[in-house]
């Protein structure tokens, strides 16, 4: 609501109950500057009315853009609201849950912990990361797909996935099996990086060494051709 309609708003009851008392009491009532209020009034609520439908779409367009980028993003990721009910999750969480984003909306998160424990832990972090934004939350098991998994939990608000005037949160979940999977695989090419580059290093020192190998093996020849003259 624009400050500028504020005070018509005020205004134009005001005259209305005037006009209602004025014809009540036979007292003669100005019609014409009372439809002409009315009219006023109109025009402020349907400019009010298309400005608040322009900022809905414009909210509308803007989380659609952000749930289709989060939907490619190669990190599981879970949106839920201030209750921890999840309200959807992308691809890569799909894969890691072993549950399309349908079967997850409305479920609480703590509810795949892998025991009641542990559903307690994670109850117990997830309401500590709905009152801040941003939470971090290490050594959760997960019961996923029959399989017991250790994950990472960061928290971070998200306002502008507010639906309903109520604020949501990231949740990326961090495979730790995953991670130490991936260490281990840069380390491993990291040692065969420093063997190749080690290997490169004497290929280039015989390189190097070849024209002193040759002079001396040409002049080893021409020792043993005048020897034998």
């Amino acid at each position: 609501m624009t400050s500028s309609s504020r005070p018509s708003e005020q205004v134009w009851p005001t005259r209305v109950n005037s006009a209602l008392q004025d014809a009540a009491s036979d007292r003669p009532v100005d019609a014409q500057t009372l439809l002409e209020d009315l009219r006023i009034h109109q025009v402020e609520l349907e400019m009010q009315a298309q400005a608040l439908r322009a900022s809905e779409a414009r909210a509308q367009a803007e989380s659609l853009r952000l749930q289709h980028l989060l939907a490619e993003v190669p990190v599981a990721l879970v949106r839920i609201d201030g209750l921890g009910r999840t309200v959807a999750i992308n691809r890569a969480a799909e894969s890691l849950l072993g549950q399309p984003s349908t079967q997850m909306e409305g479920k609480p998160l703590h509810r795949l912990g892998a025991d009641q424990h542990e559903r307690s832990r994670l109850m117990h972090a997830i309401n500590q990361g709905l009152r801040s934004t941003r939470h971090l939350s290490r050594g959760h098991q997960f019961l996923l797909q029959g399989q017991l998994c250790t994950l990472d939990l960061h928290m971070s608000q998200v306002p502008g996935f507010s639906e309903g005037g109520q604020s949501e949160w990231l949740v990326s979940l961090v495979d730790q099996s995953e991670v130490v999977r991936q260490n281990a695989q840069q380390e491993q090419t990291l040692e065969e990086l420093k063997l190749s580059l080690a290997l490169n290093r004497d290929l280039a020192s015989v390189t190097d060494a070849m024209p002193d190998m040759v002079a001396v093996c040409t002049a080893d020849a021409d020792v043993d051709r005048k020897s034998h003259v």
